[in-house]
C-alpha cells in the first residue's frame, strides 16, 4: 500500500496558505485541503 501525504491548510490567511502549499508539494505532498478557515475567510 502506497503512503498518500494530505496537508490541510487550516488557515486565514490565503498568501500565507498558498506559501505552504507551495512548500508542501515541493516536499512531496500528495494532496492539499483548502479547510474550513480559509474558505471562510477568503471566499
Amino acid at each position: 500500500m502506497k503512503v498518500v501525504l494530505q496537508v490541510a491548510l487550516d488557515l486565514l490567511n490565503a498568501h500565507r496558505a498558498l506559501k505552504i502549499a507551495e512548500e508542501a508539494v515541493n516536499g512531496g505532498a500528495d494532496w492539499l485541503e483548502a479547510g474550513t478557515p480559509l474558505i471562510k475567510s477568503e471566499g
